[in-house]
């Protein structure tokens, strides 16, 4: 199954703004960095098992209810595209 390619390269966070909707905005390399190692933490005690493969808020908007207030217990991998999500930080590393 071939993924969706969003066109931009670069890590985001995202906010509700309501049902459906939601703004972007931008991640410093301090908040990016603290994501990415509290995620890479999570999936190692885990082994795993807390990452939820979803599509994402950009593929379905529907799943903008994903974007919530607060830490998440879980990474979001996206089926669509293959971005992944924690607590409403895109940390995907792009090459």
């Amino acid at each position: 199954m071939e993924q969706k390619q969003h066109k931009e390269k670069e890590n985001k966070k995202y906010i509700r703004k309501g049902d459906y909707e939601y703004v972007e905005k931008s991640v410093t390399e301090k908040e990016l960095g603290e994501a990415r190692k509290k995620a890479t933490a999570l999936i190692k005690k885990s082994k795993g098992e807390v990452i939820g493969l979803r599509s994402c808020w950009k593929c379905n908007p529907a799943h903008t209810h994903f974007i919530e207030k607060g830490d998440w217990s879980w990474v979001l991998n996206c089926f669509d595209c293959g971005h992944y999500y924690y607590n409403n930080i895109d940390i995907t590393i792009y090459d």
